[in-house]
């Protein structure tokens, strides 16, 4: 008997979830930590890992561009939304990097270390998620931001989509440019890990560098390709039509909205996601190898200080997150692998203000 095809849709998101979260456990990859490295220490390797899975999920979304039709303004969520909202992707960027700097880690680093028994990290994604909750089914969004982020959108029409590749259409086939932008993506982050051979975190580097690659561009493999097509078909024809099924890859703010969703309908069917599908692949995977390597312990707030800086920093990243429309994965590698401007806006703004963070908390320290 042949597997209901939404079911093979969620259970694949699952399984590269886990793998996904297993990997990340094992090296400790943080994209806050990349920043403070550079920083604190001028250690670039964690950025170039960063770099590197941005560099691989980016092939691989060129070449499935090759082989299935791929409407640029219509992935979850719509990175290159010709409706270019500039100004909430510059704001939602730097709120969230401040915030994921003021709690010690980006929404995925907080719900790994949460399942090797941060308490911490647990009180940040409870705030965090109540934070994105508020903005999209609470109409904070719309009441506090969008009259006068709207305002200052830009009409992009002319360029077809709003990304990197639109500069060079009249030259080259979108496909041929993006698979172009890639490859030299890819020969930048080659470059500085043949230069950097020795450095003394080469293995996890390279492992982070692949579990990043791999697993977005396994997920857009799975929601693009033959499975995601089929589940997109059964969708369109059930009595009770999943939400948010079509083209899309890894994020760790959104999912926490979509499980409230999920929780106050019941566990209705039709509100599992493929995103939902990935939060508890990922927490499965990390749990799985907290446990195994026996790493698991309990950790709570210093003092009443530290309290305080983790519930600003998750309210800050749960806003930052919906506003800029995902965070250190979602836009930082899913949309920076479309090549989407808002993506590219939004990672440069996670990054510049997370290191301005980090600036001041040693100056002050």
């Amino acid at each position: 008997m042949s597997m209901d095809p939404l079911h093979l849709y969620f259970s694949s998101a699952f399984l590269l979830t886990c793998l996904f979260g297993g990997v990340m456990a094992k090296t400790g990859f943080c994209s806050m930590g990349a920043v403070t490295d550079q920083v604190v220490m001028g250690d670039s390797g964690r950025l170039v890992a960063w770099w590197s899975g941005i560099s691989l999920a980016t092939l691989a979304f060129a070449l499935l561009r090759f082989n299935y039709e791929v409407s640029l303004s219509s992935t979850i969520p719509p990175y290159s939304d010709l409706h270019f909202s500039w100004l909430r992707f510059l704001l939602g960027g730097s709120l969230f990097g401040v915030g994921m700097t003021l709690t010690g880690g980006c929404a995925l680093r907080s719900l790994v270390k949460s399942c090797g028994g941060n308490l911490k990290s647990m009180v940040v994604l409870v705030v965090m998620g109540c934070c994105a909750f508020g903005m999209v089914r609470l109409g904070w969004y719309e009441h506090f931001f969008y009259p006068w982020v709207n305002g200052t959108a830009l009409n992009l029409t002319s360029l077809q989509a709003a990304n990197l590749t639109s500069f060079s259409d009249q030259w080259l086939a979108p496909e041929i440019s993006h698979l172009i932008w890639a490859i030299t993506f890819c020969m930048v982050a080659a470059r500085w890990f043949v230069r950097n051979r020795n450095h003394p975190e080469l293995k996890d580097l390279l492992l982070s560098a692949a579990g990043l690659g791999a697993a977005v561009a396994l997920a857009w493999w799975i929601t693009i390709g033959s499975i995601g097509q089929a589940s997109i078909e059964h969708a369109q024809f059930s009595d009770f039509p999943s939400v948010r099924v079509g083209s899309q890859a890894l994020t760790y703010v959104q999912p926490w909205v979509q499980l409230g969703s999920w929780l106050s309908e019941g566990l209705e069917h039709s509100q599992f996601t493929f995103s939902l599908a990935s939060l508890l692949g990922t927490s499965a995977g990390a749990i799985a190898y907290h446990l195994w390597k026996r790493k698991w312990h309990w950790q709570w707030f210093q003092n009443l200080r530290d309290f305080f800086l983790h519930i600003v920093g998750a309210a800050l990243m749960g806003v930052g997150g919906v506003l800029a429309l995902g965070c250190t994965i979602g836009q930082g590698v899913s949309g920076m692998s479309t090549l989407a401007l808002g993506s590219l806006l939004a990672t440069v703004s996670i990054i510049f203000s997370s290191a301005w963070t980090i600036k001041l908390r040693y100056r002050f320290a």
